[in-house]
């Protein structure tokens, strides 16, 4: 999960701790240490790209995480993907209007 919806759940437990997200690429210390960003391993450099390329090509819907924000570009056949993610991830989709700007 996002980093940022991860500290919905802290609230919510009423817990000071550290912080996984991005499936363990992000690691922030707990609110007690200022949350400092302890580790941080994003994508290689054009990985993106081809990975926006082969959702385009074959129609698929692509979450994309950037600046702690989950975006995407729905189409009309793959808008329930995203309104059915953003209900069980408690996350808000920030829409674009094409993969190509996420690049």
């Amino acid at each position: 999960r996002m980093t940022p919806v991860l500290e919905n759940n802290v609230k919510e437990l009423g817990v000071d701790c550290f912080l996984m997200g991005y499936n363990g690429a992000h690691c922030v210390a707990p609110f007690s240490h200022d949350r400092k960003q302890i580790f941080h391993q994003p994508l290689p450099e054009g990985v993106v790209d081809r990975l926006i390329d082969y959702a385009i090509k074959n129609d698929h819907f692509l979450n994309v995480y950037l600046d702690g924000k989950l975006r995407g570009a729905p189409t009309d056949e793959t808008r329930h993907y995203p309104e059915r993610y953003s209900y069980l991830n408690q996350a808000t989709y920030d829409y674009v209007g094409s993969l190509d700007s996420l690049r």
